[in-house]
């Protein structure tokens, strides 16, 4: 799915990113790929409001967004206005309408190889969510991806790295593959970006796409990025 990480379908797949390091050339990646194929079927649950942004990621790679959008093949979730306060006043009674929202749209694909794309799961917690109910919400969502074949992708930002809090460990514990990305120790040069590194999940199976953790640095174009060992800024990938 992700170049050069050639990684399965039906998968969990988290990817986690810092401030300077935003790995929002991954999810972008991944989904331009994938798009390309007439029968490709994505949910992007946003937490920006902002579809212009993923038509112009569209633009770039030749694929009109607006056009699959009305065939259906592709749907947008805006998070904010499913996320509001319930008369019982828990968290949890909040996130039912949202995970209905995802449920519903799954169904109506009709698909069972379809990508659900959970464009930053933290913000439900700068939202005023609880741990908990984020948790529920979580193993909510990936049994049903599961039920339906789908790939489920999930990017949560992560503010202190040394110290992951309940939602992060949950995640980890719980997804085939996370894909870490950070930015250099030393700092961004002008040849290298950031470092990104694929750890197994608890949930990987033997035989299933490449094994042990692999360790990358990557470069970001106006369009694109591109990808190469550590120290080899000049052997691209």
């Amino acid at each position: 799915m992700l170049s050069p990480f050639d990684l399965p379908n039906k998968s969990t797949l988290l990817v986690t990113d810092e401030l300077f390091s935003p790995a929002d050339f991954i999810i972008h990646s991944q989904f331009a790929s994938q798009a390309k194929n007439p029968s490709y079927k994505c949910l992007i649950v946003s937490m920006l409001p902002d579809v212009s942004r993923w038509k112009a990621i569209g633009a770039k790679s030749n694929l009109n967004i607006a056009e699959k959008v009305a065939s259906g093949s592709i749907a947008f979730i805006d998070v904010s206005p499913l996320i509001r306060p319930s008369r019982d006043g828990t968290s949890l009674s909040r996130l039912h309408d949202l995970f209905d929202a995802v449920s519903s749209n799954l169904l109506r694909f009709d698909s069972k190889d379809s990508d659900v794309i959970l464009d930053g799961i933290s913000s439900l917690q700068w939202m005023g969510i609880s741990s908990l109910d984020i948790i529920r919400f979580y193993r909510a969502i990936r049994s049903l991806c599961r039920k339906f074949d789908s790939t489920l992708f999930i990017r949560h930002h992560v503010v202190t790295p040394a110290q992951p809090d309940d939602v992060f460990r949950t995640l980890l514990q719980l997804c085939t593959y996370h894909i870490d990305v950070r930015p250099l120790a030393s700092g961004r040069s002008g040849s290298v970006s950031g470092e990104i590194t694929l750890h197994l999940g608890p949930s990987t199976r033997a035989t299933q796409g490449p094994q042990g953790n692999r360790r990358w640095q990557y470069r970001l174009s106006d369009n694109s990025a591109v990808y190469f060992e550590r120290g080899m800024a000049g052997g691209i990938l």
